[in-house]
């Protein structure tokens, strides 16, 4: 690209209101990866693993696997891949969802999608097309209403595209950002890789936005977070009381919505004088956007305040769209 392309681009960047902060793809450039690698293995559902934000579909029971990798050929040092196993005529999907929140201002308004992408299949051949969406309702992805589909002539080797797209005035509910397409014929293995992936306001695709790994992982915690993993930390404190024992806790990252939390392995502990009960069980509840309450069920043999523990325990919390 020429000095005076460039310094076009930029001004037409200006102009459209897109410099910092422009990119409405969280974890576009696949950095934060809070749950692990899922491996190929059968398929019974949608699910998210690998990369943050990044939700995997597909029709059909074959193999379906989505991990992050190392690359430096799609924009930055990770990508995501998928992988399905799949019969012509089944369908996949890699989506994420932008939540009312953060596109209603954008509805009406031109919005370039550009990304890295390669595809590979060991039998017949796929379709990959690059997608927008609208939610039926705000934040509600139950159904969608398409905007755009863009074709893509994949390869096996990285390939940088840009589409540009007019958001309807239904994208205030919240958009999706897919990559989809289908087995076209026999049976075999897709691998879709991808990264670097933006969208902004405006005619013009820019650089590819790069953000530190600690301002990605906090957009990402408001989705989905470990809150606790391992060690013996203390949570809280608690007055006195006859039965159930609570203590706040606070969230890493102000959650989008009232999280699904789920808590397992270890112990709770309440100590008290020197001394502590460990109750028979412990769940989540009382959940909110800041925070919840770790209660320990059962009556405690001392009725003193004290503080709440837990050792070895492991808490997510799933605000995901």
């Amino acid at each position: 690209m020429s000095k005076a392309r460039g310094l076009a681009d930029l001004g037409n960047a200006y102009s459209d209101g897109a410099l910092s902060n422009r990119n409405m793809i969280i974890n576009g450039g696949m950095q934060v990866a809070q749950r692990s690698n899922r491996s190929p293995g059968g398929f019974s559902g949608s699910f998210y693993a690998g990369p943050d934000r990044w939700l995997v579909n597909r029709t059909g029971t074959g193999t379906t696997g989505f991990s992050q990798v190392s690359s430096t050929s799609y924009g930055g040092t990770k990508a995501a891949q998928a992988t399905f196993l799949a019969a012509a005529g089944e369908a996949y999907v890699v989506t994420q969802r932008i939540e009312d929140a953060n596109i209603a201002h954008l509805a009406g308004q031109q919005v370039t999608l550009s990304f890295w992408v390669s595809g590979s299949s060991d039998a017949g051949s796929a379709t990959l097309n690059a997608t927008l969406s609208y939610a039926s309702a705000p934040d509600d992805f139950t159904t969608e209403t398409t905007i755009s589909s863009s074709s893509v002539s994949y390869s096996g080797s990285a390939a940088y595209y840009t589409f540009t797209f007019t958001l309807p005035s239904g994208a205030a509910n919240g958009v999706g950002v897919k990559f989809e397409g289908a087995k076209t014929d026999a049976t075999g293995t897709f691998t879709l890789t991808f990264g670097g992936v933006q969208l902004e306001v405006g005619d013009t695709a820019t650089p590819f936005e790069h953000r530190s790994y600690g301002d990605e992982l906090a957009r990402c915690q408001r989705y989905y977070q470990h809150v606790q993993e391992g060690g013996f930390t203390r949570i809280g404190v608690v007055p006195a009381i006859t039965t159930n024992r609570e203590a706040p806790f606070k969230f890493t990252t102000e959650m989008r919505a009232s999280p699904s939390v789920s808590v397992s392995g270890g112990t709770a502990y309440f100590f008290a004088s020197g001394s502590n009960d460990t109750p028979s069980s412990s769940t989540a509840e009382g959940i909110t956007i800041h925070g919840f309450f770790q209660k320990s069920s059962g009556t405690p043999s001392r009725t003193a305040g004290g503080t709440v523990a837990m050792d070895n325990w492991l808490i997510t919390a799933d605000a995901e769209l």
